[in-house]
């Protein structure tokens, strides 16, 4: 039974799912109201808003695998730090399913034959990896006369990355009327807001789709379908009102098989998945301080209690008026308190479970 235990938690690690392992994957309403936009045939490029963690490449993998053949679509899917790579990839991919394609087709037809040699042309274009080769060729093939039709799902699109403003200009020529070429953007709600601001043609022409959390039903199956694989069932692991608590814990699914994967390990105790989410949420809040705030933070850990004069000397460039802002924002966000003499500041107790990290931060 250990054994089988120690399995479970290993399987609810959570990792993108891939291969035989999209038979763990539980659809949710996104899935459907994407499968419904794209048979549906009236959109010109689709947006997929989800936050991290929401399982973006999981659904990647998945609809190029599940939906997308079945809706008489070619998936390409393309991954890049720089989003003039994802025009390069996305070309690149759809000529070689193309020329398999021809080839296969050039005994039997003298059209295919003659397309042949014109892919063969643009595998010559896309050799210098500019934007403007890219969409040429992606303009050139959507045009092409076949029945063939493609999806770019472009995992983690980012509308920060250096080169955006460009590749949305780009983009936005290969949305205007698609025939064979289609773009799925996945991106977080900020990536909206940015291309929104940026592009706003663009982001006119988007059919957005909003990812959410599990409802409960779809964590219990999440769950369900791993614990299975290693022999047990989600009844003898998790009793109802746990299962519930840990679910109620999550900010979405991989924060939730991180949670039910904590608490197999750590015997069953709710209270130890509690306090871990506890100390987890001490360590996002310690990412968003500025350098300042982490090192008086860093000081104020490295010396217990720490009084505010010893603080102004470590940093004499910084005005005080600046220092007693930092202060207050370390305790509003739960990190730090007053001592009981005047003047002294020192961790709280639950920054204090974290101390070690916060001396290295």
């Amino acid at each position: 039974m250990r054994d089988q235990v120690r399995r479970a938690a290993e399987l609810l690690t959570p990792v993108p799912l891939a291969g035989g392992n999209l038979e763990l994957y539980v659809e949710r309403r996104v899935d459907e109201e994407y499968r419904r936009v794209v048979a549906g045939g009236h959109f010109l490029a689709v947006f997929v808003e989800a936050d991290i963690g929401f399982g973006k490449t999981s659904s990647v993998n998945y609809w190029s695998a599940r939906i997308l053949p079945k809706l008489g679509y070619r998936p390409v899917s393309v991954r890049a730090k720089y989003l003039a790579d994802i025009l390069y990839q996305s070309a690149a991919k759809i000529l070689e399913l193309f020329t398999d394609l021809l080839t296969a087709e050039a005994s039997r037809s003298v059209r295919a034959a003659e397309m042949l040699s014109d892919v063969a042309r643009l595998h010559d274009r896309l050799t210098g990896r500019s934007m403007d080769s890219s969409v040429s060729v992606l303009l050139w093939l959507d045009d092409m006369d076949v029945r063939m039709k493609f999806m770019v799902l472009v995992d983690d699109f980012s509308a920060s990355a250096p080169d955006a403003s460009k590749f949305l200009r780009e983009l936005d020529h290969l949305i205007q009327m698609p025939k064979r070429v289609f773009f799925t953007l996945f991106g977080t709600p900020r990536d909206l807001s940015r291309i929104a601001r940026m592009n706003r043609a663009v982001y006119e022409k988007l059919t957005v789709l909003k990812m959410p959390h599990f409802t409960f039903e779809e964590a219990r199956e999440a769950i369900r379908r791993r614990v299975e694989r290693a022999g047990l069932s989600v009844e003898e692991l998790f009793p109802e009102d746990d299962l519930k608590a840990i679910y109620a814990l999550s900010t979405g699914p991989r924060d939730m098989l991180n949670l039910a994967r904590e608490y197999l390990l750590s015997g069953a105790s709710i209270r130890a998945v509690v306090r871990s989410k506890e100390v987890r949420s001490v360590l996002d809040t310690i990412e968003l301080l500025d350098e300042t705030e982490r090192a008086i933070l860093s000081l104020i850990a490295a010396e217990g209690e720490v009084h505010v004069s010893r603080i102004k000397s470590s940093f004499p460039r910084l005005p005080e008026s600046t220092l007693y802002y930092k202060l207050n924002r370390l305790m509003d966000r739960g990190l730090i308190t007053r001592g009981e003499r005047r003047g002294l500041y020192a961790l709280t107790q639950l920054a204090e479970s974290v101390r070690t990290e916060i001396s290295g931060a």
